[in-house]
């Protein structure tokens, strides 16, 4: 290594930074936020969605704007060869271990298997963290593992979402204001409430039309996920 670049005083040598931070002036930051995006374009065009699930990594292989061919089997095999390097350029940087299961697009011949797993091989071979090839399972997903000697990236720099709870999904504005309506319907002997919602659920309750005999008192909350909470009743 020639240089080391860094903010510090002891460097062994430095330049001159541009701007506030190096992080700024190499452009770490955005490559940093690519490795935590879901969606990776390749350079031929086709691309990839990499997923984590609480057993396994998955990839999922698209053609996106590969150039096609009127030959489907070789157009297939063609994205599917294309994307093989950046796969396991993806593990390296994201630092993907355990079971992984590739989706490859279907269509392939045997023979084209074949040529795909026999290149992920050699690819493989020249990687420092151990990682093994099952081969094709006969829905034609390629199986591999990796060992695991530190957690993901995607592991060290996000945690759990506090509202969907790490499924990527929340319920939607109408299935909360069906939620609402029930709990109120369940409430006895009480004349008066504070709620707390978005203005999406509200809109949605408010188009049910449900008659209560509960003065009801709303306060709007600013939050992009639709939620009530009843703060208060009165009896």
């Amino acid at each position: 290594m020639s240089e080391v670049v860094s903010d510090g005083a002891f460097a062994l040598a430095t330049r001159q930074s541009n701007s506030r931070t190096l992080f700024t002036d190499y452009g770490v930051e955005t490559e940093l936020e690519k490795c935590l995006n879901e969606f990776v374009h390749v350079d031929s065009g086709a691309s990839l969605v990499i997923e984590k699930t609480e057993a396994m990594w998955v990839i999922d292989v698209n053609s996106g704007h590969f150039s096609a061919t009127s030959d489907k089997p070789e157009t297939v095999f063609r994205v599917n060869q294309s994307v093989l390097s950046e796969i396991i350029r993806q593990l390296r940087l994201r630092q993907i271990s355990g079971f992984i299961v590739i989706d490859f697009i279907g269509g392939m011949t045997e023979t084209q298997h074949g040529k795909i797993e026999a290149e992920m091989e050699k690819l493989v071979q020249k990687e420092l963290m151990t990682t093994q090839i099952a081969g094709f399972s006969k829905s034609g997903l390629m199986q591999l593992t990796r060992k695991k000697k530190e957690v993901s990236l995607l592991e060290q720099v996000t945690e759990t979402c506090p509202s969907c709870g790490g499924t990527g999904h929340v319920k939607t504005a109408i299935s909360v204001a069906y939620e609402l309506e029930r709990e109120l319907s369940a409430l006895k002997d009480v004349e008066q409430a504070v709620i707390i919602v978005t203005e999406a659920v509200l809109d949605q309750f408010l188009e049910l039309e449900t008659a209560f005999n509960i003065q009801v008192d709303w306060e709007i909350a600013d939050e992009p996920v639709p939620f009530y909470q009843i703060r208060r009743i009165f009896s």
